[in-house]
């Protein structure tokens, strides 16, 4: 189980190490952090050249204007709108789940590259590249437990922990609104079905299943042994959920989509299955479609805001105006899209 006090100590560091930062240093030759899998990397400074394949840890890259020191990405990052610092940078992979090609990383002769920990090897891409003395570091942000311990670590590594402290600190601040105004709630919470994009329903271990949670809902899977399974569809039926969420790959939903017509078909798809006409959910118009804009990367964070709307929609809480300061303040880009269809 995931603990929320993770994020309040680590939004707590952020502050000190945000002050601290601010006083000015000796230069240093190398830093060494731990990066995501555990490993000890030393990495040497000033950076100048660097190559990140993986979209969470390029995300957090732009926020702390840092993207002028990238020279290789992969395709994955690349075909990001909302990321159009890296849409011309060389690609070294054509996917974030691709294999690098290691001859075109060596070319582009980079300090550094940074991929996700938790995808493939990355011991194995570091031995690859070991050879050409090109350290690696697996840095995966997106998973609640090492958020913001990531964001700190690329702070440190591109020298811009007062930025990486802002960033934390604002997250955790969207994640204290939501969870404050849930608590003050009477009654039961809402019975909640969350499917997510192979299918499989959402249980006690997975992310969704926490976000649920701390959102003020209780998963109708609460039961369940794995985090993650097919259900099956006549104990869904006769657990009878008040909300369903579907975490979503479909193109009809996300950043700069705004074709509701394709995201009302993308929904009618989801939940045109036998005996679903009876659901609570499907009756009382509260089942959604949710963007892998944010349901996955640094942005899973405002899952919660969006989530306590919808299991809550008398609470006080604008995700969507959360979501666009998001955008606009930390990442530079323009507020564009739907990220939860319908919206809350």
């Amino acid at each position: 189980m995931h603990s929320r006090t993770a994020f309040v100590r680590a939004a707590g560091l952020a502050l000190l190490i945000g002050l601290v930062s601010l006083v000015p240093v000796l230069a240093q030759d190398s830093v060494t952090v731990v990066d995501s899998a555990g490993r000890v990397v030393e990495i040497s400074q000033p950076l100048e050249r660097v190559v990140v394949i993986n979209p969470p840890a390029a995300e957090v890259i732009a926020i702390l204007g840092a993207t002028d020191l990238v020279v290789g990405t992969s395709g994955s990052v690349a075909r990001k709108a909302e990321l159009p610092a890296y849409a011309a940078i060389p690609q070294v992979a054509s996917s974030a789940h691709g294999q690098p090609d290691i001859e075109v990383i060596t070319e582009l002769e980079p300090q550094l590259v940074i991929h996700y920990a938790s995808i493939g090897s990355i011991q194995g891409l570091a031995d690859s590249l070991a050879p050409a003395g090109i350290p690696v570091i697996g840095i995966d942000a997106y998973k609640l437990d090492y958020l913001f311990s990531d964001i700190l670590t690329l702070g440190k590594v591109f020298g811009k922990l007062p930025e990486a402290a802002k960033l934390i600190v604002f997250l955790q601040s969207a994640i204290d609104t939501s969870v404050a105004q849930v608590a003050a709630v009477a009654g039961d919470a809402p019975r909640v079905y969350a499917e997510g994009h192979g299918g499989n329903a959402h249980a006690p271990g997975s992310e969704w299943h926490t976000i649920i949670g701390w959102a003020g809902g209780e998963n109708i899977y609460a039961d369940a042994e794995v985090s993650s399974f097919e259900a099956d569809p006549e104990v869904t039926i006769e657990r009878n959920p008040e909300i369903v969420l579907f975490d979503s790959r479909s193109s009809a939903v996300g950043y700069g989509k705004s074709d509701e017509a394709a995201m009302a078909e993308a929904l009618a798809g989801y939940i045109d299955r036998p005996g679903w006409d009876s659901l609570d959910a499907v009756n009382g118009g509260n089942t959604h479609v949710v963007s892998s804009s944010i349901g996955s990367g640094p942005r899973k964070i405002f899952l919660i805001p969006f989530m306590a709307r919808i299991f809550y929609p008398e609470l006080d809480i604008d995700p969507e105006a959360l979501l666009a300061q998001y955008h606009q303040e930390f990442l530079g880009v323009e507020h564009t899209g739907v990220f939860v269809y319908p919206a809350p």
